[in-house]
């Protein structure tokens, strides 16, 4: 019997695990996204935003709630160990990998490039103020720009690992398919064929019905009426 070893990750998490938690996490996290989102797009009539930022409000919308059905999928496909359900959970998370990346340098291409005295003025609520407080309020403005620069790296790190996640269960699971036809393929040239017993044919059966010897033209002898038991020279019975 051919058996397939289950693959890990961390050590000691099998990958199926993984991908049933990364995708109920997909499912839920995309969900709360797709809602604050499209509820966010719903106010734009109310609340007009700039062309740029509009733009990005929709195809973030429009992404989570790609990523969320994909998810969806993996997450039945983990499941039922689908092929096809998990594969393409992984398509999703790396283009949903591809767009983060794409908006992400957008996003600190435009926080870098943000005139930061701005910033500083309404931390100081539009006034002076004496040296500490300036300090605190431009430290304050640089130490925001180092977080949302490692949040950006954690997220695209994170996402990188989960397709290697969910893509090492599609490779298990080709496997395991590869597996299951071998087996059969061996089940079905092993098994046993049925073989036909010989039917016993009595001796006589072989002489068949009296008829005509060949090249003689008279009957068998012995089954003549003159050759029975009992019967004299003269066809007189004994």
């Amino acid at each position: 019997m051919v058996y397939i070893r289950s693959r890990k990750f961390c050590c000691c998490i099998p990958v199926r695990f993984g991908v049933f938690i990364l995708s109920l996490l997909g499912v839920v996290g995309g969900t709360l996204v797709c809602i604050v989102g499209w509820r966010s797009v719903s106010q734009l009539w109310k609340h007009p935003m700039p062309v740029p930022d509009t733009v990005g409000l929709w195809l973030q919308a429009s992404l989570f709630t790609i990523l969320t059905l994909l998810s969806i999928f993996g997450f039945v496909g983990c499941l039922a160990k689908n092929r096809n359900a998990v594969h393409a959970y992984s398509v999703g998370i790396i283009i949903t990998l591809l767009f983060s990346i794409a908006s992400g340098a957008y996003a600190l291409w435009a926080l870098f490039n943000r005139n930061s005295q701005e910033a500083v003025d309404k931390c100081l609520n539009g006034g002076g103020g004496d040296d500490v407080t300036t300090s605190l309020c431009q430290n304050g403005a640089s130490l925001f720009k180092g977080i949302i620069v490692v949040l950006y790296i954690f997220t695209w790190l994170f996402m990188i690992y989960a397709y290697v996640i969910v893509d090492n269960y599609v490779e298990q699971l080709d496997d395991e398919l590869s597996a299951n036809e071998t087996r059969q393929m061996i089940n079905a040239i092993s098994q046993p064929r049925a073989t036909v017993a010989p039917v016993a044919v009595p001796a006589f059966a072989s002489y068949g019905t009296p008829q005509a010897a060949p090249h003689t033209g008279t009957a068998y002898g012995f089954t003549q009426p003159n050759q029975s038991h009992g019967v004299r020279a003269n066809n007189s019975m004994v």
